[in-house]
């Protein structure tokens, strides 16, 4: 079996399995720019434009926020209520989100291992990376101005 076989072949492993633990739709969009959830539709949709590598790590990361969506207790509401109640521009909703982002890839992750399905954990954690990387440098760019000083940023 080829790389990319062994790949879609875990991809669609994967999507079997979150269709039956929980109910969610995964769709693989060739025109998406993006992977993301969309809790509404209770669907994750998959860009195309990837390698199947690259889709299997995308579509794991969304179904940690499956995962951490439907968590129960106080600690899981009150990451959402943070992330969701403050402004946009704030140092809270900017850690917030890194926090949430964080915690899917690592959920996401989990649920791979737990369940014993076939991912590259390298590549994984260089797509983790690549993405809270740029979680960072936007967040940053949208609470400090796009030509920020990092001599600036109060981090109290």
């Amino acid at each position: 079996m080829t790389l990319k076989n062994h790949y879609k072949s875990s991809f669609n492993s994967i999507v079997t399995d979150v269709q039956n633990k929980f109910g969610v739709k995964v769709i693989l969009n060739k025109n998406a720019e993006e992977s993301f959830w969309l809790p509404s539709a209770n669907a994750i949709v998959i860009s195309g434009k990837t390698s199947w590598k690259r889709r299997v790590n995308f579509l794991l990361h969304e179904i940690g926020h499956v995962i951490n969506d439907n968590a129960k207790g106080p600690v899981a509401k009150s990451i959402v209520m943070e992330h969701y109640s403050s402004s946009s521009r704030s140092k809270m909703h900017f850690v917030s989100v890194v926090n949430e982002e964080l915690r899917a890839w690592n959920t996401g992750k989990e649920f791979a291992i737990k369940n014993k399905h076939g991912f590259d954990i390298v590549s994984y954690n260089k797509d983790t990376t690549n993405c809270l990387m740029s979680y960072v440098k936007y967040g940053l760019q949208n609470v400090y101005g796009e030509n920020i000083d990092i001599d600036f940023i109060n981090i109290e």
